[in-house]
């Protein structure tokens, strides 16, 4: 009787915990959010450097992305999380192929490759409340110039852009009367973008618009110190479209100032960067 009975409790499905209200809305602004910070800054123009030899074209970026941020506590829902998440970054652009000449000395550049990576320190992100852990990130990728930016034909920079960056992972303890909350969550975005820009010696302005694919994993726990459970939520995988402008402008020889603004979702956000290099 008592083997059948085991039998039987082996056989019963095993009832999947519920999370927390708080956690699932803290997730969903969690992943508009996520998705603006790791996705944005181009910070660069559409034309590709290319000319890897003799003399190897490149530039280093000191940058950060600043988004606004709401949510509410998940131990305490009547509690409100909210501030201005900043997230600075190193990126840097790489030369690798000059591209093939469509016009000799007038259509050039198709083809040209550069080399993107950036990498996002620990943060400290205060808004969301107590962070136990800060996360960083890393980011890779390739632009593929279709025509250079030229002065004589007026022609301008026009690039394509395929970029991917894993951001985490976050941890954050939430207690409030009595009650305890630990969230996990690590995002990772998928760009591919179309850019343009045009020269005008000491300044560049330059636009763009691109696909994205988000995704937002996110675990939490109700016990201290105890396992975590995942969430599983549609709005955790998420495809959209970033539009996005921003201006170069070269106050003195080799060096570059930059500011961006996106937009995503009906969300706005900036960026802002200091870039040297051939």
């Amino acid at each position: 009787m008592k083997r059948l009975i085991g039998l039987l409790l082996l056989g019963l499905p095993l009832q999947a915990q519920t999370p927390p209200q708080g956690v699932v809305t803290l997730a969903e602004d969690a992943t508009r959010t996520f998705f603006f910070l790791v996705g944005s800054g181009t910070i660069t123009a559409a034309t590709v450097h290319g000319k890897p030899f003799p003399i190897p074209r490149f530039d280093v970026a000191l940058a950060t992305n600043m988004v606004s941020f709401r949510s509410v506590n998940p131990a305490d829902p009547a509690r409100e999380l909210k501030g201005f998440l900043v997230v600075p970054y190193i990126q840097g652009e790489f030369g690798v192929f000059d591209g093939f000449s469509l016009v000799p000395g007038v259509l050039s550049g198709l083809g040209a490759v550069d080399v993107l990576v950036r990498y996002l320190p620990s943060t400290k992100l205060s808004a969301l409340g107590s962070s136990l852990t800060t996360p960083q990130g890393f980011g890779f990728g390739v632009k593929v110039g279709i025509l250079k930016d030229r002065l004589i034909p007026p022609v301008p920079g026009v690039s394509v852009t395929v970029f991917h960056t894993t951001w985490g992972d976050l941890e954050a303890d939430y207690q409030e009367g009595g009650n305890y909350v630990g969230v996990r969550m690590k995002a990772r975005v998928l760009r591919m973008s179309l850019d343009v820009s045009k020269n005008f010696l000491l300044f560049t302005p330059y636009a763009g618009v691109g696909y994205e694919r988000g995704s937002l994993t996110v675990d939490w726990r109700t016990t201290q110190g105890g396992s975590y459970s995942s969430l599983n939520e549609d709005f955790l995988n998420q495809g959209y479209v970033r539009a996005y402008a921003g201006l170069l402008l070269s106050p003195f020889p080799l060096v570059k100032v930059v500011g961006e603004v996106s937009f995503l979702k009906s969300r706005t956000g900036f960026s802002l960067g200091l870039k040297a290099g051939l």
